[in-house]
């Protein structure tokens, strides 16, 4: 049983979304931004890294319940464990708030407030193949430069515009 008391959950409307998710050892997701998480852990050990690769949250072993609240840090989940990871996610957000998933990138032009990205996947630690760049207007990316690799910050990709630019130690840590 978990018993939580948290100030920590959107105020006003909220979505509530669940699924079901496997991820094999070694494997993460991509960055998010996001809202607080409750978390059955079936099988395997979930850890939540932030910037950094500061770890935000440990949830093993299981079977085990765990609840993780990210505030504004951008995050992502790793399988840290041995063996598939499976686990039922429940996320709570703020419907002026939805989870995004962050892009990331290395940077390869900048023009303006305009920032071209050559696209990378998390899932390899590589630049994306086939190659794909994206242009987004970014509203503040200070310290950034041409080479750097990136994830974007509130990553808004139909508009294709981002509130801004984290600089990365590595690619996608």
């Amino acid at each position: 049983m978990l018993d939580i008391e948290t100030a920590d959950l959107p105020q006003g409307r909220v979505r509530i979304a669940a699924g079901e998710r496997t991820h094999p050892p070694g494997a993460r997701t991509p960055w998010h931004t996001s809202g607080p998480k409750l978390i059955h852990l079936m099988e395997g050990t979930l850890t939540a890294y932030g910037l950094g690769g500061k770890v935000l949250a440990s949830c093993a072993p299981a079977p085990k319940l765990c609840f993780f609240s990210p505030g504004e840090e951008m995050w992502f989940f790793r399988n840290t464990g041995s063996v598939p990871m499976r686990f039922l996610l429940i996320s709570v957000d703020s419907l002026d708030k939805p989870t995004v998933h962050e892009a990331v990138g290395q940077v390869m032009r900048i023009s303006g407030k305009q920032v071209t990205l050559a696209a990378g996947d998390v899932r390899t630690a590589e630049l994306a193949s086939p190659a794909r760049e994206l242009r987004i207007d970014v509203a503040a990316f200070d310290g950034i430069g041409v080479g750097d690799y990136v994830a974007t910050v509130r990553h808004e990709e139909k508009q294709r515009r981002a509130r801004g630019l984290v600089k990365l130690p590595g690619r996608w840590q």
